[in-house]
């Protein structure tokens, strides 16, 4: 009964194997046009036709010997690589007056430009310098910003700098001299000179072509130290009580080299000079007076002791805890600055400070420069009015106490 069955689903899937046959060898248009048996039925036709080839050769005695089918071959799909055009570079550009350019004919200008600076020559930053001047006076109002924030391969920052240096007339004169330094980081420092500094550098013969941006950053500072002591001649304590005072005392690195105290930007106050400052004479002690002090790891201990010296008692000690990067130090790297908090007379803090630790994280600023939550911190914990001496930003409920008297020297 199996036998006759599979006979004849052979014979319905025999017209198949004979239709495939004459449309590989081109024998018969008629079935070249039909469509192909499909894999399915292809499959189950060669699979009866090997078991019809078994049972014929087991009635004549031979084992059987099943075909075996030849490997399927998969031809391996071609992808075609995606060709990318290479970024075009600009090396010219036609010459148009300025008057009758667009945004888009600026923009190609000031990119060339920038790409010509790549080697470093003085006369490409004065033209590029010269160029965004130009284009920020032919531009409608606020094209230029947005072109410089869009359509340019540097920062508006850098446009800045560069127009900067187009318009100092020192270094707009000895443009063509073998003198000034050829990188424009360099040149846009040396604007930030005042013409006493500048002069000085050129008649002494550091302003030169090899002239390195740390040279010029050196003499800055030191510069602002200078003008920073000036200032300090001119001061005067204020009159007046606080029941809450902070002192960020300008400690004197006496073993560092003028280079290296230059750094710190601001003039500088040593150990007897801080001890001559008569603090106590701010403080409201009738009520009771607060004083935070500001000091290093490495003043800890002098401090200490001019916390004492000024007639304050040490209570405790509040630790800014700093983010990386940290800072240089001969055993240990700084990651903290520390306030001293000392108190004149009767008094207690506020009911706020019971809650809070002697330590707080804060974000860095500029030098010397203290963290907004240290402030915060006084008012929640400290009494009002409030005083603060060698104040870096002022703040409207902290005053300065230290006040301008007399002419002050430039």
């Amino acid at each position: 009964m199996t036998d006759d069955r599979d006979e004849a689903m052979f014979k319905a899937f025999r017209p198949k194997l004979s239709q495939l046959a004459r449309q590989t060898d081109g024998s018969s248009l008629e079935d070249a046009e039909k469509p192909p048996p499909s894999n399915d039925e292809l499959a189950i036709a060669e699979a009866y036709q090997a078991a019809m080839q078994g049972k014929q050769a087991k009635k004549r005695g031979r084992p059987t010997k099943l075909p075996v089918p030849p490997p399927r071959v998969i031809e391996p799909r071609i992808i075609e690589p995606e060709i990318i055009a290479p970024k075009q570079v600009v090396t010219e550009v036609e010459v148009m007056p300025a008057g009758q350019m667009t945004r888009k004919e600026w923009s190609t200008r000031l990119a060339v430009g920038w790409q010509r600076l790549i080697g470093g020559t003085v006369e490409g930053t004065f033209r590029l310098g010269n160029d965004l001047i130009a284009a920020k006076k032919a531009l409608k109002h606020g094209e230029f910003t947005s072109m410089v924030l869009n359509d340019l391969p540097f920062t508006g920052r850098t446009a800045r700098r560069f127009m900067a240096i187009a318009r100092d007339p020192r270094l707009a004169k000895w443009t063509h001299e073998s003198v000034l330094p050829t990188h424009w980081g360099t040149l846009y420092l040396l604007t930030r000179l005042d013409d006493p500094a500048f002069e000085q550098l050129r008649e002494g013969g550091v302003l030169r072509p090899d002239m390195e941006r740390g040279e010029v950053s050196k003499v800055l500072r030191l510069e602002r130290v200078r003008k920073d002591e000036q200032r300090v001649l001119g001061l005067a304590p204020v009159r007046g009580k606080f029941r809450t005072i902070v002192v960020d005392p300008a400690w004197e690195y006496d073993w560092l080299s003028v280079g290296a105290r230059a750094r710190v930007g601001y003039a500088m106050q040593t150990l007897e000079q801080l001890r001559a400052l008569d603090v106590k004479a701010w403080a409201d002690e009738a009520v009771g007076a607060h004083l935070y002090c500001w000091t290093t790891n490495n003043f800890m201990a002098e401090a200490c002791s001019l916390v004492a010296q000024w007639g304050f008692q040490h209570r405790t000690i509040l630790t800014w805890v700093k983010p990386p990067p940290f800072g240089l130090g001969q055993y240990y790297r700084n990651s903290t600055e520390h306030v001293i908090f000392a108190t004149l007379g009767d008094t207690t803090t506020r009911p706020a400070a019971s809650a809070m630790p002697t330590h707080f994280e804060a974000p860095r600023g500029e030098h010397s420069e203290k963290p907004e939550r240290f402030y915060e911190i006084v008012r929640e914990a400290s009494y009002p009015p409030y005083g603060e001496a060698n104040q870096v930003k002022a703040r409207a409920d902290f005053a300065n106490l230290f006040e301008v008297v007399g002419s002050q020297v430039a």
